[in-house]
């Protein structure tokens, strides 16, 4: 509705486009990342992989993508809030282990030292 303003009513066709281009590159990072992860866990286990493999693995991995990539509202809302829990976990153990080895100064020209020259 912003860009309407001063471009009229196609205003937001431009980004609209870009808006487009980067959803069609993030599916296709995660096709690739499906690929590349079965390709891995076949070499793994001892299996050679081939074209034909590799294709199946692409046909197979589109429809995983694109069922993980459209989950209905809710479910990502719970799924966030249960992610937001195991990263405030996380970063406290972090912060746990982080902060015994850090060093702080203890006044203004210990912090220059550091920081390199303050105004």
């Amino acid at each position: 509705m912003v860009s309407r303003a001063p471009f009229g009513i196609n205003g937001n066709r431009v980004v609209s486009f870009f808006n487009w281009l980067t959803q069609v590159g993030f599916e296709i990072e995660g096709i690739v990342l499906v690929v590349l992860v079965a390709v891995a866990m076949f070499v793994k286990g001892g299996i050679g992989v081939g074209t034909g493999l590799k294709a199946i693995l692409i046909v197979r991995g589109r429809p995983d993508s694109v069922h993980s990539a459209v989950p209905r509202p809710p479910m990502i809302t719970r799924l966030l809030r249960y992610l937001s829990y195991v990263f405030i976990v996380l970063f406290v153990i972090m912060a746990v282990l982080v902060i015994p080895m850090s060093t702080f100064p203890t006044s203004i020209s210990q912090a220059r030292g550091r920081c390199g020259p303050l105004p």
